[in-house]
C-alpha cells in the first residue's frame, strides 16, 4: 500500500528532494476548458457555441521543486456562425507555434489566440497558489 501523494508547491510529500515528477490531470483539463471556452468571443462577432473534442494529454510536472502544467492538445469547436475552428499543436512549450483550421479568415487569425489565452488561465488553476 502506498501513502497518500499530496501536492506541495516543491511536489509531493515524498518527493523531498523535488526532483522529476508528474501527475496526469487530462480529464480534468479537458472539463475546465471545455467550461471556460462555451460563450466565448473568438473573433468577427462569433463565439464558441460548443466544444466538439479536445485531445491530448496533459500534466502537472515539477522539475527542480518548481510545479508547471504541461500540456499537448487538439482543440476543436463549434462556432455560433457554424463553422468550426481547429488549433493543433497547442504544446506547452510553444505556445506560439499551433496551426489552426477556420473557413473565416479573421476567426482563425483571432480565435486560436484566444483559445492558448483561455489554456493558460485554466492551466494556471492547477498550480498551488505559492506558484503562481
Amino acid at each position: 500500500v502506498f501513502p497518500c501523494v499530496v501536492m506541495t508547491a516543491a511536489g509531493s510529500t515524498w518527493n523531498k528532494a523535488g526532483t522529476w515528477e508528474e501527475k496526469d490531470i487530462t480529464s480534468k483539463l479537458k472539463e475546465k476548458l471545455s467550461e471556460a471556452l462555451v460563450g466565448r468571443p473568438m473573433g468577427d462577432g462569433t463565439e464558441v457555441a460548443s466544444v466538439t473534442s479536445i485531445t491530448g494529454d496533459s500534466q502537472i510536472l515539477v522539475i527542480r521543486g518548481k510545479p508547471r502544467v504541461g500540456f499537448e492538445l487538439v482543440v476543436k469547436l463549434k462556432l455560433s456562425n457554424g463553422d468550426t475552428l481547429t488549433v493543433k499543436e497547442l504544446d506547452s512549450t510553444d505556445l506560439e507555434g499551433f496551426h489552426a483550421e477556420c473557413p473565416n479568415a479573421k476567426v482563425k487569425k483571432e480565435g486560436p489566440t484566444e483559445v492558448v489565452r483561455v489554456l493558460q488561465e485554466v492551466a494556471a488553476t492547477f498550480l498551488p497558489d505559492e506558484a503562481s
